[in-house]
């Protein structure tokens, strides 16, 4: 099942922390998540880590064979809908802590992290 994180529907708490950002921070808070659901992804092959993307406007659920995440830079003008999803079949579950590697799962413990530090 695809899965994916919509940064403007993360709750009041968020919203209102997102609210008082420049785009810069807003830009700075969505690749500091990517970031750490990259690193709370388990890793077997490196597939599920290496298909998680970051988009703005629409999620992207393409896959490929690769085991390398691939670095995109999103240009972020005004506060547009960030995205960071990820279309394998299996990652609901991983995100769900099938994985003993991440047994709380990935979105929520990544957010969860990032919020914390700020």
């Amino acid at each position: 099942m695809a899965k994916e994180i919509d940064l403007s529907k993360l709750g009041r708490v968020i919203q209102h922390q997102v609210e008082t950002q420049t785009e810069e921070e807003y830009r700075a808070f969505a690749f500091d998540v990517f970031g750490e659901v990259l690193r709370k992804t388990p890793v077997d092959t490196g597939r599920a880590r290496a298909n998680w993307h970051i988009q703005i406007n629409t999620p992207d659920y393409s896959t490929d064979e690769g085991t390398i995440p691939k670095y995109q830079d999103v240009n972020v003008d005004g506060f547009p809908n960030i995205y960071i999803s990820n279309g394998l079949s299996y990652i609901g579950g991983l995100d769900d802590g099938i994985s003993k590697q991440a047994p709380n799962g990935i979105t929520l413990p990544a957010l969860a992290a990032v919020r914390s530090r700020r």
